[in-house]
């Protein structure tokens, strides 16, 4: 099966404001639309779940202004979508959506036909800064964090769905990527995707002893989000640093 996961910006009128909400779309190849989930459309069953997390409504529009400059707020900012390839345990069943809605402070659980059917709240100390989720093995979650509690730091990051607990990766790496980044996990090394020194693969080895490595993109400005299925062939079109 080959899919296409995206998302899109709406610009609706919510509380008296011009507020942006996310799309999310499945496509064919062919380009056409297959299913669709509207933030704007489905506010009443998403408040609820916000509504556990004391999250804030809606946050600053600050990104965007270039192409939206009459849109001050914004109330979704789903960051990653990625389809469940191999089933994870618990909720993260193979062929469901795995979704990171920024603002919401949530990760939202979709089926096959992008009906809404889960959620998991992760509590943080800190809004607005989960960037990449992905499920991961039995009943965990993969986070990518752009701005963790130490200042100045990206984190990778277990979160167990069960116990309902953040366990950092690599606490002794230090790297930082302000906007984007992405995460993959593999046996023996984690990928982090980040922006600080130009659209950058970090190779991060689990065997201290090894040196990590740094693959640098062919043009590619920035890294929003992703997932590798060959890696020797990624690695064979890039660049080792």
């Amino acid at each position: 099966e080959i899919y296409q996961c995206d998302w899109s910006s709406d610009v609706c009128s919510s509380d008296l404001k011009l507020v942006r909400f996310d799309s999310l779309l499945l496509m064919d190849l062919a380009g056409n639309t297959t299913h669709t989930f509207d933030f704007f459309e489905h506010q009443t069953s998403l408040e609820k779940i916000r509504g556990e997390r004391g999250a804030q409504k809606y946050v600053a529009f600050d990104w965007g202004a270039e192409s939206l400059p009459e849109v001050q707020q914004e109330y979704s900012h789903a960051n990653s979508f990625y389809k469940i390839e191999d089933a994870a345990g618990s909720i993260l069943k193979k062929g469901r959506y795995i979704v990171n809605v920024n603002v919401l402070g949530s990760i939202l659980i979709f089926d096959e036909n992008l009906k809404l059917v889960d959620h998991v709240n992760i509590k943080t100390d800190a809004e607005y800064r989960l960037h990449d989720v992905k499920a991961y093995h039995q009943k965990n979650t993969l986070i990518f964090y752009n701005n963790s509690a130490k200042p100045g730091r990206s984190e990778a990051q277990l979160y167990d769905i069960k116990k309902k607990r953040l366990v950092p990766l690599y606490e002794d790496r230090t790297y930082y990527s302000q906007f984007c980044g992405s995460v993959q996990d593999f046996s023996d090394f984690t990928l982090v995707a980040d922006n600080s020194e130009g659209s950058v693969i970090r190779w991060l080895s689990k065997d201290g002893k090894k040196s990590d490595k740094l693959i640098k993109l062919k043009s590619v400005k920035s890294i929003q989000g992703g997932y590798l299925k060959d890696l020797s062939l990624f690695v064979s079109k890039n660049v080792g640093i």
